[in-house]
């Protein structure tokens, strides 16, 4: 439940009247105001009641009856009659109070006495949990990494490193009060389960229990900027652990010292190399969806970028449907190798680098022709991704996307970010080769505060038209 949302408790509820009239002790007024500082649900119930009592002031005042005061001395007169029976009743009534009372201090110092020896026996669930915040919090963080001295080591080595975060740890350290206001705050289901792992904590064994207090104390000494690397570290160790099959992971836990860490450097290898072929047969299977060749679609953007003025840009709109077929007839008059799909000189390229090992070539020699179609996008796939391009600033890429033709953004629309991203890579690479970039766009012009008085700036030179010959590698 929100904060703003959370209801007075009964117990706080009925002390609200003690509340506006100022008899509560320090420590109770203090709860409630805190309580209806942070709830908006609260604050509407105080302000309920406080209407309630200004609603009792329009009531009309009942007034007495003429003969209230002559039949008030009558039952006067009466009562004085009956005074010396009054008198015994009164004392009857009086013992009778007095043996209740005693009774009932009685109960109430028993009741109190078994109060004080089950808190000594069963200490309050709630203060342990406020003294043991981060060592509920990080349990079971504490338990994979097994020891601080292995959390050292793993923190020395190179594993890992490239997933430290910048976040803040203070919250998950601080004193009695900072920790109880914390858990105040929080919402009742996270209060419960961070109980649930102080009572798991002490269903571990000793050596295990040794071991998670230790790192959460020597945590507790550290400066804040290292207790949030350890911290980060610990949670990306935790999460990457736990999509281990769970042989792995047993593995791992079974190990010990420098083999845990040779394990751990291992089975990351292995994680790499399994998504870097994933990442493979999703860029070709990308690459065989689109119809464009890459490097076509690079020959084709450089005559956009390098060959056309706004003018010449302007006609293409008034095409709709026919952009890429103009396009190819301007390629192929421009440049001399603007023919359809690969050229010759870059399919040599590509094949000379992707039949280096044999396998492919004995794939490609067993197809027949209208597959060997789908196949050359499959070697163009693998020649980039074997020749990654030099990266390309974020901001570049975006000015490239931009600036893209509608009759080529159609081929980036389908596909997901993570291949449109790389797509976008290879086809700014090869219409800026490195180290060139992308001119960046004209600054917008300003209004003339003063008539007359600017200079005329000169035109920006044309940029150099492409080469003929097919664009080498990156």
């Amino acid at each position: 439940m929100a904060l703003e949302k959370q209801r007075l408790l009964p117990a706080e509820r009925a002390n609200l009247v003690a509340y506006l009239d100022g008899e509560l002790n320090e420590a109770e007024s203090r709860a409630i105001a805190t309580k209806l500082s942070l709830s908006v649900s609260a604050r509407r119930e105080l302000e309920a009641l406080e209407k309630t009592w200004e609603l009792l002031d329009h009531l009309p005042r009942p007034q007495a009856p003429p003969d209230f005061a002559s039949r008030t001395l009558s039952n006067a007169k009466q009562l004085a009659l009956c005074g010396n029976r009054l008198f015994s009743v009164a004392d009857l009534a009086a013992r009778r109070l007095v043996r209740v009372l005693v009774l009932l201090l009685s109960s109430l110092l028993t009741i109190g006495l078994a109060y004080a020896v089950a808190r000594w026996v069963w200490p309050d669930p709630s203060a342990r949990l406020v003294r043991q915040l981060s060592l509920a919090e990080h349990l079971d963080e504490y338990v994979d990494i097994g020891s601080f001295a292995f959390l050292k080591d793993l923190d020395d080595s190179p594993e890992f490193s490239d997933q430290v975060s910048l976040l803040s740890s203070e919250k998950n350290w601080g004193d009695f009060d900072t920790n109880e206001r914390r858990l105040r705050t929080m919402p009742r289901e996270e209060r419960l389960a961070l109980s649930h792992n102080l009572d798991r904590f002490n269903l571990l064994e000793t050596t295990e229990q040794s071991s998670a207090q230790e790192i959460d104390s020597r945590l507790a000494q550290l400066d804040s900027a290292d207790r949030t690397r350890y911290l980060s570290l610990l949670r990306s160790y935790r999460l990457w652990l736990h999509v281990l099959p769970g042989q792995k992971q047993q593995e791992l836990k079974a190990a010990r010292g420098d083999k845990r860490l040779k394990l751990i450097a291992q089975f990351r290898e292995e994680d790499r190399q399994q998504h870097k072929k994933r990442t493979e047969l999703l860029r070709e299977q990308i690459t065989l969806i689109n119809p464009l060749f890459l490097f076509e679609a690079g020959r084709l953007l450089k005559v956009w970028f390098h060959e056309l003025d706004p003018g010449e840009k302007a006609k293409f709109d008034k095409t709709p449907g026919l952009e890429l077929k103009r396009i190819r007839e301007l390629a192929r008059v421009r440049s001399s190798s603007g023919d359809e799909g690969l050229t010759a000189e870059e399919w040599d390229q590509i094949r000379r680098h992707v039949f280096q090992s044999g396998v492919f070539k004995k794939q490609w020699d067993s197809l027949k022709a209208p597959k060997k179609a789908l196949a050359k996008h499959q070697a163009e796939a693998r020649y980039f991704f074997n020749n990654e391009p030099p990266p390309v600033a974020p901001k570049k890429l975006l000015q490239f996307e931009l600036a893209l033709p509608n009759w080529f953004r159609e081929n980036l629309a389908p596909l997901p970010p993570e291949a449109a991203r790389w797509r976008l890579t290879v086809l700014y690479r090869l219409v800026f080769p490195a180290p060139g970039e992308m001119p960046d766009p004209p600054a917008p012009e300003r209004p003339a505060t003063a008539p007359a008085t600017s200079k005329r700036t000169p035109n920006s030179p044309s940029p150099s038209r492409g080469s003929d010959s097919a664009p080498p590698p990156f």
